[in-house]
């Protein structure tokens, strides 16, 4: 699966990459809390693209002690 996030243009880009069996993902790349962040994902294979789900949205927050964001 190709998992995109929204930019500040309004166009999506990948984000990373997870495999058929995942059902969860942990974007660490440039991640603010209280920033509204909208996902986007479609799986593949090879040069075959399927459709992209429906945009999902989350607000991560800081998380007690490790300084890490989670979204409640």
């Amino acid at each position: 699966y190709e998992i995109e996030v929204k930019v500040w243009n309004g166009r999506f880009i990948r984000t990373g990459i997870v495999g058929a069996g995942e059902t969860s993902y942990i974007d660490k790349v440039g991640i603010e809390p209280g920033q509204r962040y909208v996902y986007r994902v479609r799986p593949y294979r090879g040069d075959d693209m399927s459709p992209y789900s429906s945009e999902a949205e989350a607000t991560p927050q800081l998380s007690d002690g490790d300084g890490t964001c989670i979204d409640p």
